[in-house]
């Protein structure tokens, strides 16, 4: 078998195996294996997610990446899990794959900074979907900055527990993060408005009459309508009106698709979908806003005090995101003795004192509110 029909071989049990360990333990075979192991051709995906409990800098630069390029042309890369491997091992991956690389996750990779993203938005300009899902470290702002300017080919952006939505997060910069993702769906309805305009005035440069282009189709297809065996509203036989057919109430029109609401806006590259992310801060958003209503949401007595503005106070508060109940940091501390491990589980959770669904762990992502 010739060498070029045996890495074709290699390539797809690579690709079906998703790991680098298996097929690389052919190297021990025999020299030829050993070599064709190492070529570019074989490899066009790195997935190290299933060895993610020992993966370190040193495994995957010494044992697995090398130096000798054979990871030049890798299309997906897949660290996700891996809480030991540090911004300058993946940035020795993203400088020998980046121009062709088009998929990165980086999901739970707690170690990478914000540094990391810039750099990918260099060295990985052909990047279609990145996931940096659970990077604490990573600041949210400045990645949300970077597919608007970067990443021409970007269509999928995971930023959940990033760092405007990790751990101890002042007001003032989730609203910042709230008031990015809002500017980018108005600039998306803007571009959207302005193509539609664009395209009727196309339209009517092309109609050989005056008029708007509504009157000049109305007019037309009343002169090629039949006269005979009409309906009672001039319709033909056998047809609904159209506000009938479509299912649409009269008068009213082309519902917007609901998928456009989370639509970003990117300056060099297609809109960014992000449900997941839009939704969340919006539904955070307005718990924070019951908080300043003043409704009912303080969960400990120094909150409520706080709330009420009844005297001056040094409590530091923090807003529980998911239930929205309002607590100092004192009582959040004494009730999460109150610690329990349901049926099954392998960890312990912390129920609110108020409603008891499960607050954060230790760390988590909670708000801390403007004093």
């Amino acid at each position: 078998m010739l060498d070029d029909e045996l890495e074709v071989i290699l390539g797809k049990v690579a690709t079906k195996l998703r790991s680098p360990k298996q097929l690389m333990a052919l190297s021990a075979l025999s020299r030829r294996f050993r070599r064709l192991v190492r070529q570019p051709a074989v490899w066009r995906e790195l997935d190290v997610s299933q060895h993610r409990a020992y993966m370190t800098d040193s495994l995957l630069l010494r044992q697995i990446v090398r130096n000798d390029g054979a990871f030049s042309l890798l299309r997906r890369v897949n660290f996700g899990g891996c809480t030991r491997v540090t911004d300058a091992a993946i940035r020795k991956v993203l400088a020998l794959s980046g121009k062709t690389l088009t998929h990165l996750y980086l999901e739970g990779c707690a170690l990478l900074t914000t540094e990391l993203a810039r750099y990918a938005a260099t060295a990985c300009p052909n990047l279609e979907v990145l996931d940096l899902t659970a990077c604490a470290s990573v600041d949210t702002l400045e990645v949300l900055r970077l597919s608007d300017e970067d990443w021409p080919k970007m269509r999928e952006l995971e930023l959940m527990d990033t760092g405007a939505l990790a751990g101890r997060t002042p007001q003032e910069t989730f609203e910042r993060l709230r008031a990015a993702l809002a500017a980018r769906r108005e600039r998306f309805a803007e571009q959207k408005k302005a193509e539609a305009e664009a395209a009727e005035r196309a339209a009517e440069e092309f109609l050989p009459f005056g008029g708007a282009v509504g009157d000049r189709v109305g007019a037309s297809d009343a002169a090629n309508a039949p006269s005979s065996d009409a309906g009672p509203a001039g319709d033909a036989p056998g047809t609904a009106p159209a506000a009938a057919a479509t299912g649409a109430p009269e008068g009213s029109g082309a519902a917007e698709p609901e998928a456009e609401s989370t639509l970003l806006a990117c300056r060099r590259g297609p809109a960014l979908c992000m449900d997941e992310l839009c939704e969340y801060v919006n539904e955070v958003h307005g718990r924070l806003a019951a908080w300043g209503e003043g409704q009912q949401v303080a969960a400990c007595d120094h909150a409520m005090v706080a709330q009420g503005a009844m005297s001056e106070h040094n409590y530091v508060l923090n807003m529980l995101p998911d239930c929205g109940h309002v607590i100092c940091v004192e009582c959040e501390q004494k009730s999460r003795v109150n610690m329990t491990r349901p049926h099954g589980a392998d960890h312990y959770v912390y129920p609110c004192p108020v409603c008891a669904q499960d607050m954060p762990e230790p760390g988590g992502f909670t708000i801390t509110l403007a004093q």
